[in-house]
């Protein structure tokens, strides 16, 4: 292929080496390119040019496993493999390549499983397996993870800490039947041709779905009253997202949108509440965002509209002057914005305000997870973390809050007031459906659940509670804050 042509008529073209055609260089529809150069042994990258003329060079071992990775930004990675070409080290030399690496180890079975890890600082993870070679528990010393199967290879049970999931599937169909969660709560789930029909909650009706014959959503009800439907084009994208709530007359409408697309695909149009306008350039990036009729506090939008600009390596800038603020995809500066950086890219120190005296530092552990933040104020917010990187907790002047999770979804948060929150989600995707909210203090307001409304993305815009009232409300930026 040496040309595609997209349905706006934008020209992606391809360019190619002799006599083995390996793609040498990508132009993109603006004119900016990608460059890419090969090893002489096995044909693999081994250099990556961005539009700016940055590199990110690759090498490889004798039978091709990458062993050396320098990025955009100079930041130097090694790895070492056993005879068996398994990964049993890790080198990172951040962009200073005569520094003392950090080095992490890896520890294997004759299968290939990973035993034991040992980290830069010297902390030791185990991993352990059970006869059929199912992982059972992760020990870093701090925060103990289990794991219990069934006869049928299916998970019964997750321990984090003190903290258990646990899990119970139709003995005919083997699909999820119930859960019961960290705080005590249950869910159960039904189906109807194998796709999640209705779900409860302590066997009360929490929601119910209604799907299209090709499996798309198109009705769900809250346990609130409140009736979500959804409408979709020829290509399987939403068009329209309709709110409605109980009336005098039957089913009332209380929120609605209409979106409408570009050819290429991408969001051009909101229309109905919280209108929105979106422009692209030629590579898809965005470049405008307006919103009519957004001067309420609600809608929490002080301007008519935002723009945005790129570099050539497409990291966002905020000035035509600022092209090369992001040197290696690191960004120096954005607006009245100072950023500093450790060796291995981690954001070091912001610095803004009047001659830059407002200053926010991070610190990190030996595996780049953010465990100290300190504010131009003083006040320090520490987190720790579990073996798969996911955050356990985060203490702000002697109040700490904990995290629970379920995979790589958030599922409960609990802090030292006895206070705790629980988060359900769509089945298999991370967008929220409800929260439960409690407490084990004594005389504590009785078990409370609200249910979220969604845009078309699955990000929040309203809470709602048993009663269908909105007890919160939010508005998100085109960038995410």
């Amino acid at each position: 292929m040496t040309e595609s042509r997209d349905p706006a008529g934008l020209v992606t073209r391809y360019e190619y080496s002799a006599p083995l055609h390996l793609l040498t260089r990508k132009i993109l529809p603006d004119g900016s390119t990608l460059e890419y150069r090969y090893d002489n042994t096995h044909l693999q990258v081994s250099e990556i040019l961005n539009p700016k003329g940055e590199s990110y060079r690759l090498a490889y071992t004798a039978t091709g496993l990458l062993s050396e990775e320098i990025g955009f930004d100079g930041v130097k990675t090694a790895y070492a493999y056993d005879l068996n070409d398994r990964l049993i080290e890790k080198q990172e030399y951040g962009n200073q390549p005569d520094a003392e690496p950090l080095v992490t180890t890896y520890q294997r079975d004759w299968q290939g499983k990973l035993l034991r890890k040992t980290l830069p600082d010297g902390q030791v993870e185990q991993y352990d397996y059970d006869a059929l070679g199912r992982l059972i528990a992760v020990n870093d010393g701090q925060m103990p993870l289990a794991w219990e199967y069934d006869i049928a290879n299916r998970l019964v049970a997750e321990h984090q800490g003190w903290a258990t999931q646990r899990y119970q599937y139709d003995p005919h169909s083997g699909l999820l039947k119930g859960s019961r969660l960290p705080d005590g709560q249950q869910l159960g789930y039904h189906y109807q041709h194998s796709r999640v029909q209705g779900i409860t909650l302590n066997e009360q009706p929490l929601l119910a779905f209604n799907h299209d014959n090709a499996g798309r959503e198109q009705e769900r009800r809250q346990g609130n009253g409140l009736v979500n439907r959804y409408q979709y084009d020829s290509l399987g994208r939403m068009v329209e997202h309709r709110l409605q709530g109980p009336g005098e007359m039957g089913l009332q409408p209380l929120w609605e949108q209409h979106y409408r697309y570009q050819a290429q695909g991408e969001l051009a149009s909101i229309t109905g509440n919280a209108p929105r306008e979106y422009g692209y350039d030629a590579r898809g990036q965005l470049l405008s965002a307006q919103f009519p009729g957004s001067h309420t506090a609600v809608d929490r939008h002080s301007v008519a509209g935002e723009n945005f600009l790129y570099d050539g390596a497409g990291n966002r800038v905020s000035e035509h002057g600022e092209r090369d603020s992001a040197p290696g995809n690191r960004l120096a500066f954005f607006g009245d914005r100072h950023f500093e950086y450790d060796r291995f890219g981690n954001l070091a120190v912001e610095r803004r305000g009047k001659a830059h005296k407002l200053v926010t530092t991070f610190a990190y552990d030996c595996r780049h997870r953010l465990i100290k933040r300190t504010d131009p104020h003083g006040q320090v917010t520490t987190y720790t973390y579990d073996a798969f990187n996911r955050r356990t907790s985060k203490t702000v002047e002697g109040q700490t809050t904990e995290y629970l999770w379920q995979g790589n979804k958030l599922i409960a948060e609990t802090d030292n007031q006895q206070h705790w929150q629980t988060f359900l989600y769509e089945p298999g995707s991370h967008r929220p459906m409800a929260t439960i909210v409690g407490s084990s203090r004594v005389n504590s307001p009785k078990v409370r659940t609200y249910w979220y409304q969604n845009d078309h993305l699955g990000t929040p815009h309203s809470l709602t509670d048993s009663q269908g009232n909105i007890v919160w409300r939010g508005s998100t930026a085109p960038m995410g804050n």
